[in-house]
């Protein structure tokens, strides 16, 4: 119980630390301390400011592929992109401003949309095969696919096979044929 204690005392104080530093301007310096936070066995709050902090650190170089790596695991930790973009410190008093160009904004904002819809997705994908393996368990099989076969057995697939059936087609559609114009004539006479 203790140790967890100091772990997440030593993981807020790097939070902090770290925003000290990039405050005054030394972001590596900054950059450095958040990236030691996930081996101090923080809570999710502070994995997420973390992740999200780097994020703003490499924004502000321009590096918008390094951004999007840890703006991506901050999302995936429940992070609201949308929110801290208006007041990261109403989320946490660690977190600091993304000070980036307009046009890695615009990127890092889709790109957070992007991330929530795949894992959105990914959830329901993983819903989609709980309920399959519920129907298994209960005896029910989901497998359509000898349902949707299209592969014909007992069927001549020989040339022979098949010009008989081809005139066996043509046969019946020709009586058919006679048998309907028949028909019309005695309806319209």
């Amino acid at each position: 119980m203790r140790r967890q204690v100091s772990a997440f005392s030593a993981s807020r104080e790097l939070l902090s630390a770290g925003k000290v530093k990039f405050e005054s301007g030394d972001r590596m310096g900054a950059l450095r301390l958040w990236e030691q936070i996930p081996s101090k066995g923080p809570t999710q709050q502070e994995r997420v400011t973390a992740a999200y902090n780097q994020t703003c650190v490499h924004a502000s170089f321009g590096d918008l592929e390094l951004a999007q790596i840890t703006l991506r695991d901050a999302v995936l930790e429940g992070l609201d992109f949308k929110r801290m973009l208006e007041d990261p410190e109403a989320f946490d008093e660690d977190a600091v401003r993304l000070r980036a160009s307009q046009q890695v904004m615009i990127r890092l904002r889709k790109f957070a949309e992007a991330a929530i819809k795949a894992a959105e997705e990914r959830k329901a994908g993983a819903a989609t095969v709980q309920k399959k393996e519920k129907l298994r368990a209960l005896g029910v099989d989901t497998d359509l696919s000898e349902a949707l076969s299209t592969d014909m057995t007992g069927i001549d697939t020989s040339v022979l096979g098949i010009v008989r059936r081809v005139l066996l087609l043509l046969v019946a559609l020709s009586v058919g044929g006679v048998g309907l114009w028949f028909v019309g004539l005695k309806y319209l006479l």
